[in-house]
């Protein structure tokens, strides 16, 4: 007896993933990508002399910018980024800590990478500061128990932990725990 996952092999994702495999050969976006890796290497490079840029590493779209955390608050300079990308830029950002990862979709035009590359650079800039989660936050340390209740496992629900961390509203995960 078979047990799968529930789309596995299931007619309609089989149907989309060929459409999909079809589009990228129709419109050559694999060669697209490789056209536009040397610019978007160039771009990303700009950023490697700004406060608290510690490396940049990129291979094809996908670029991954280091910043250095603040001293007792690790992956607050990187929430702080993508915050201020997110409300004042209007560009969503990836972290992974304290690192800033980038993938623009394969359509992306090389006006819109300058544009990307622009608006990360202002996001970085203004969360320069070494300010701990305290000063910055404003006293509140409702990230802190954000961050310590969402765990290594993206959405994972921990005992004490409390869907209004210091009163602001998360969504309701119901039972999950997992």
């Amino acid at each position: 007896l078979f047990h799968g996952y529930t789309y596995s092999g299931h007619p309609l994702a089989c149907a989309a993933a060929l459409a999909t495999m079809d589009v990228y050969r129709d419109e050559n976006l694999f060669a697209r990508v490789q056209e536009l890796e040397p610019k978007w290497y160039d771009a990303l490079m700009t950023l490697k002399g700004l406060p608290n840029v510690v490396d940049i590493r990129c291979v094809g779209l996908t670029g991954a910018i280091d910043m250095a955390p603040i001293a007792g608050s690790p992956t607050l300079r990187g929430y702080k980024c993508l915050e201020h990308s997110f409300h004042e830029e209007g560009i969503m950002l990836r972290l992974a800590g304290d690192t800033i990862e980038l993938t623009p979709p394969f359509i992306v035009s090389e006006d819109q990478i300058g544009e990307i590359v622009d608006k990360v650079a202002k996001s970085i800039k203004v969360v320069q500061s070494g300010q701990g989660a305290d000063e910055v936050l404003g006293g509140y340390d409702w990230y802190r128990r954000w961050s310590t209740c969402r765990g290594p496992t993206r959405w994972r629900r921990t005992p004490g932990c409390s869907s209004t961390a210091a009163g602001r509203r998360w969504p309701s995960w119901g039972s999950r725990t997992g």
